[in-house]
């Protein structure tokens, strides 16, 4: 009986999570689709690319926050439960070769105070976190060298 129970309960939590990457997959088309595009490749010139990029930014504090206050993630209708379950969903899904090692996931609590102060410029402020992090990052030096 304790292992139908084991059972139903990996079953039940299998779901949840499952339902938490659907959830978030909407609330990516919905929220950030439309100019990062549905592979999340952005716009040359214009609205950065997450794929195979966005996970080079949590090998920093700075970084990781950055995330998350970017003007459009910080004021972002989702609440920060939300937020937290897209960016994480955004990070694992298009940029899982670029996390660090030890891979943090954001939580609710972390967005709640992250997003209180949205970046002012974040152009300016995403170049010099990526040339910071390019220091310590050969790969994320050598993909920014060959672009220029």
């Amino acid at each position: 009986m304790a292992l139908v129970r084991l059972s139903l309960l990996t079953v039940l939590l299998a779901g949840a999570a499952l339902a938490d990457d659907e959830r978030a997959h909407v609330n990516y088309m919905l929220h950030c689709q439309g100019c990062h595009l549905p592979e999340a490749q952005g716009f040359e010139g214009k609205v950065p690319p997450m794929k195979d990029f966005a996970g080079y930014f949590l090998h920093s504090g700075e970084g990781r926050e950055f995330l998350i206050r970017v003007p459009g993630v910080a004021q972002s209708a989702l609440n920060d439960g939300e937020l937290a379950e897209l960016m994480n969903w955004l990070l694992v899904t298009f940029s899982a070769e670029q996390l660090p090692d030890r891979y943090v996931p954001f939580t609710g609590d972390e967005v709640a105070s992250l997003r209180q102060d949205p970046v002012i410029d974040p152009a300016t402020s995403r170049e010099l976190i990526l040339n910071r992090l390019s220091a310590d990052i050969p790969v994320l030096a050598a993909e920014r060298q060959q672009k220029n």
